[in-house]
């Protein structure tokens, strides 16, 4: 599958998630897991690679939520991101779309990343967030909360990104 193909497949943003310790016993995703086994299959026709520190989530909600544009992350399971870690905390952070339209016609709505007064922080690249102040997440933005590191993914740098860990 090329590049374009896998972008209208799998449209979206992304949280490309490395942890410290095995994410199947650490980190879970209430919106769902997509395998970034699955996705290197189908970008590029290959059989199972393992990808032990790696999980991939979508950043999105269910349509039965009526708080379509607010997600929160935190090692509480009534999360909608839900990162079972100990340095996470139970409410960490929240992504929200922002309330106004790019500056173009075709750009999309920014995401917004806002630290909620998080024990251990979240950063933004270096740069700790002061809770309660948003900042536009871009593609390729990574952002670590407490020990989770994760890159911010639009489905044309994540094709980009899992090619990068084929073997």
């Amino acid at each position: 599958m090329d590049q374009a193909r896998f972008a209208r497949v799998y449209s979206g943003t992304y949280l490309l998630c490395t942890s410290p310790e095995d994410p199947r016993k650490s980190l879970s995703f209430t919106t769902g897991v997509i395998s970034p086994e699955d996705l290197l299959r189908v970008s590029q026709g290959k059989e199972q690679l393992s990808l032990d520190n790696i999980t991939l989530c979508k950043i999105e909600k269910t349509d039965r939520n009526p708080w379509k544009r607010h997600i929160s992350i935190g090692r509480a399971p009534n999360n909608d991101v839900v990162i079972r870690h100990h340095s996470v905390s139970k409410l960490h952070a929240h992504i929200r779309y922002a309330t106004y339209q790019g500056t173009a016609p075709d750009e999309p709505t920014p995401l917004l990343l806002e630290d909620a007064g998080s024990a251990n922080g979240t950063l933004m690249g270096a740069q700790p967030l002061d809770p309660g102040v948003a900042v536009i997440i871009r593609d390729g933005s990574q952002v670590t909360f407490g020990e989770v590191t994760c890159e911010v993914l639009e489905a044309p740098s994540l094709f980009v990104a899992l090619r990068s860990l084929d073997p």
